[in-house]
């Protein structure tokens, strides 16, 4: 009799140390992910606005100003290498206006010219340079940037 009640005892729970309630994994999961959001969440905006990176309080504070210079250098470097990029762009531009393509044989190049004279009523004019041009390039002449 003494066994059954002792086993009577196992299965009831008991009054001093009852077994705390166990949470499931999803629920685990949950409190997990609020305690990372708000760690992830770290300063306010204001906070870091207050910080006076010449005079920064404690080592987290050092590392963020180190961090803050380190982004404005990298900004200041790209506004940099874009500005470059369009002065070379426009420079690029401009010369092609003002580069213009010469006939690597010039004799041959006049010949056609005056040939084109002859042939067409008006020059110069697209269809009589045109005709120049195929003829001096048929005759073995090219152009070169000058």
């Amino acid at each position: 009799m003494k066994i059954q009640e002792f086993a009577k005892h196992l299965d009831e729970p008991r009054e001093i140390g009852k077994k705390k309630k166990r949470l499931s994994s999803s629920e685990m999961k949950k409190l997990k992910n609020k305690a990372f959001e708000v760690y992830r969440e770290g300063w306010s905006d204001k906070y870091k606005k207050s910080i006076d990176c010449n005079n920064p309080k404690g080592f987290s504070q050092k590392a963020h100003c180190a961090g803050r210079k380190k982004q404005e250098s990298m900004m200041n470097l790209k506004s940099l290498v874009k500005e470059t990029i369009k002065e070379v762009v426009v420079e690029k531009q401009l010369n092609l206006f003002v580069e213009k393509n010469v006939p690597t044989n010039p004799s041959k190049w006049s010949y056609y010219k005056s040939q084109a004279k002859k042939k067409f009523d008006v020059y110069p004019s697209a269809y009589a340079n045109a005709w120049a041009a195929k003829q001096y390039k048929a005759a073995g002449g090219g152009w070169k940037k000058g």
